[in-house]
């Protein structure tokens, strides 16, 4: 499988010496989806300071396992059976972000929805936002916020059709959606 990203293309948007990867024998064995393994080794992760997703140390340690470093997650209900090799990611806006170790979903919970099906479409997804970051700026006019948004949707669409609020809306609102709403209403 080939990835939806690659190290050069990240390394050329975020900069040399921004993306953090997790070497094999350093990643929490629970991530056993082997395309996940395969990505977070070879090509990893941007570490970018007062962007939208802050990965903490979560990287450096391997990611940690969802129980050991959020105290509440043994008390969700509802959870996939997979749940058990769930870890950190990092924060994303503010929401925790937790990846399946065994399928590769990246999940947040305040919803309880999927983020993006595959880490490297997580990844693809920051790109489109990082490199619209600046139209989201305070100042920027709300009109040229909102097509900023509607460009970045419809690229993470392209991408991650599932990562974005389905036709109809009778499902739970996306995250990155919603993210994008909250950009483009208050930058």
């Amino acid at each position: 499988m080939s990835f939806a990203i690659l190290r050069a293309e990240l390394e050329s948007a975020f900069g040399t010496g921004r993306l953090v990867a997790i070497p094999d024998g350093r990643l929490n064995p629970l991530v056993t989806h082997p395309q996940t393994r395969r990505f977070l080794a070879e090509v990893g992760l941007p570490v970018v300071e007062g962007f939208a997703y802050e990965p903490l140390e979560y990287l450096a340690v391997g990611l940690p396992n969802a129980v050991d470093g959020d105290p509440e997650f043994s008390g969700v209900r509802g959870l996939p059976e997979t749940a058990g090799h769930w870890v950190l990611l990092g924060y994303c806006f503010g929401d925790l972000i937790y990846l399946d170790g065994a399928t590769g979903l990246l999940w947040e919970l305040i919803d309880g929805t999927v983020v993006n099906s595959r880490v490297d479409l997580f990844t693809r997804s920051l790109l489109v936002l990082f490199r619209r970051w600046d139209d989201f700026a305070e100042g920027v006019p709300n009109s040229f916020r909102d097509s900023a948004a509607e460009k970045a949707e419809a690229e993470i669409q392209a991408v991650d059709r599932d990562a974005v609020d389905p036709e109809p809306l009778d499902q739970p609102e996306r995250f990155w959606s919603r993210i994008l709403e909250t950009l483009a209403t208050y930058g």
